[in-house]
């Protein structure tokens, strides 16, 4: 009946909303992925997720990114999947943030750049031990749920060791994007594919 109801006014909802749309997320990835509350960025080399708490400058990075000619993919959420023993994969989220980007395509994953907004435009590499702990903060895992908590947090181990990660200061103007784009000039090179 409810369903025969929203047909007639023109509307079938999606019974599946925050939170239980990235609760079902979380579960379906187990120990294969992660949800990070980051923005996803294809830079034309592979995809970058700029990973922050809210107001850290998600948006705004990827604006500045945008005009630079980097394709926003999401400035909310991104999954990282682990997929094979090989670099992680990005893929784009229908949840939208700020800037309304939702795309649904999946990138081989170039690096993991923690966002913080300072006086100046600088990114620095984190070893792993320095990036688990930023991860940790923005990642969605069922913390409630003992049996699958576990699996969340070795992901999350896994894709800060299989991607480099950066801590990514500054302001916002368009150098900032000029920072990162150096940083991940060693990567440039590499020629990464996805299996269809």
């Amino acid at each position: 009946r409810l369903l025969a109801t929203q047909a007639v006014a023109g509307a079938l909802r999606n019974p599946f909303h925050y939170p239980a749309d990235q609760l079902l997320a979380m579960y379906r990835l187990g120990g294969r992925g992660v949800m990070l509350h980051a923005a996803g960025l294809d830079t034309g080399a592979g995809a970058v997720a700029c990973v922050g708490v809210s107001g850290a400058g998600k948006t705004t990075f990827t604006r500045l990114a945008e005009r630079r000619g980097w394709r926003p993919l999401t400035d909310e959420r991104v999954i990282v999947r682990l997929d094979g023993p090989g670099r992680p994969v990005l893929h784009g989220t229908p949840w939208l943030g700020e800037g309304h980007w939702a795309e649904n395509r999946a990138l081989p994953l170039r690096a993991v750049v923690f966002l913080e907004q300072g006086p100046t435009h600088e990114a620095r590499a984190l070893a792993p031990s320095e990036a688990l702990p930023r991860l940790l903060r923005t990642v969605s895992i069922p913390w409630f749920d003992a049996q699958h908590v576990g699996a969340g947090l070795d992901a999350c181990e896994q894709a800060v060791r299989r991607a480099p990660a950066a801590l990514l200061t500054f302001r916002p103007e368009p150098g900032a994007v000029d920072a990162l784009a150096a940083f991940l000039e060693p990567w440039n090179a590499q020629v990464l594919h996805i299996r269809e």
